[in-house]
């Protein structure tokens, strides 16, 4: 091995020389053996130089000139991709989206997915206000219907109308009645269909009626309610008419009976007690009613009607035989 401690007293000596030559012919044979792999992802190696942008190789390096080119394309697209992103914030804003240069195309891509595309022709007369929508035209449009709520309506004598264009968000209630049914209108009058059946008397045929009535013996008024003017209509005795009850014989022994409703024609009074027990009044002699057999010689025998001068007003058994005073007679009179 050549010497290597060299200083500036030693002596060069030829074996000196001749070891620095037989190292360096080695160092030229050891250089000469040497074999440098290619060049891998995994290991250094010799690279060779490759002049494109769009090699696939994993073992070529690429020069400077295609960096430059690389560079410039990559410049070229950077532009292009701002001036498109400014043309999508545009069209986001057109749309009524708030967008910003900004962002990142995931932010800008998500609100473009977000974007309905419309393609109806509703107007904002076709719209419940205050709903928004978009169509055709465009986007964000506020509906214009008008909203009614619940109402409840009242039947009057003019129609009422729940005009045309709007939304009926609440219930609308058209009052009915229960007696709203023909026997509580008036005859042949219609409201809503029901055709009336109710009959009603003027108060000139109610006055008439109420004297009607009274002639017959039934005393009657024009303020009497229908449902009494009916019971009194009942209450007309039709044929003869009567009356009977009990009567005491005053201080002559005679009956005088109060009764003005109508004018006694004929009648009995009798009692068990005295004897005879029997009158019949203005029964002729032999004439038969309800199996009584009259003794009446004349119209005028034993009874008076309300028209006699003693007690007017008042039925008379008069002849003084109703004897004893005081005593108990029951009666009944007739109309004739």
């Amino acid at each position: 091995m050549a010497k290597t401690d060299w200083s500036i007293n030693n002596v060069v000596r030829p074996q000196d020389m001749n070891d620095i030559g037989a190292e360096i012919n080695q160092l030229r044979d050891d250089v000469d053996h040497i074999e440098v792999p290619p060049a891998s992802t995994t290991k250094a190696g010799i690279v060779q130089l490759n002049d494109a942008t769009n090699s696939p190789s994993t073992t070529q390096a690429g020069t400077a000139n295609a960096v430059k080119k690389a560079y410039e394309r990559a410049d070229a697209a950077f532009t292009a991709g701002n001036e498109r992103k400014q043309q999508v914030v545009d069209v986001l804003i057109a749309k009524g989206v708030t967008a910003s240069t900004s962002e990142s195309w995931d932010s800008l891509i998500a609100k473009l997915m977000a974007i309905v595309k419309a393609m109806g022709n509703a107007t904002v007369a076709d719209v419940l206000a205050p709903k928004t929508f978009s169509n055709a035209s465009g986007n964000s449009f506020v509906g214009a219907i008008p909203s009614k709520g619940t109402a409840t309506i009242t039947p009057s004598t003019a129609n009422q109308t729940i005009a045309a264009g709007q939304y009926l968000s609440g219930i609308q209630t058209i009052l009915g009645d229960p007696d709203l049914v023909a026997g509580n209108l008036p005859k042949d009058v219609n409201i809503f269909g029901v055709v009336g059946a109710l009959e009603r008397m003027t108060t000139a045929e109610k006055q008439a009626l109420a004297a009607e009535i009274t002639a017959k013996g039934v005393p009657a008024s024009v303020a009497d309610s229908n449902a009494l003017l009916a019971q009194k209509i009942g209450q007309i005795i039709t044929g003869k008419r009567f009356t009977s009850g009990t009567v005491t014989s005053d201080f002559q022994s005679n009956l005088v009976i109060p009764f003005s409703s109508w004018l006694v024609k004929f009648g009995l009074a009798w009692n068990s007690r005295t004897t005879p027990y029997l009158f019949a009044g203005r029964i002729y002699d032999g004439r038969n009613y309800g199996n009584i057999i009259g003794d009446s010689a004349t119209n005028g025998g034993r009874l008076q009607d309300q028209t006699n001068t003693v007690y007017p007003g008042s039925v008379l058994f008069s002849g003084n035989i109703f004897s004893p005073v005081g005593s108990s007679w029951e009666y009944i009179l007739y109309e004739g």
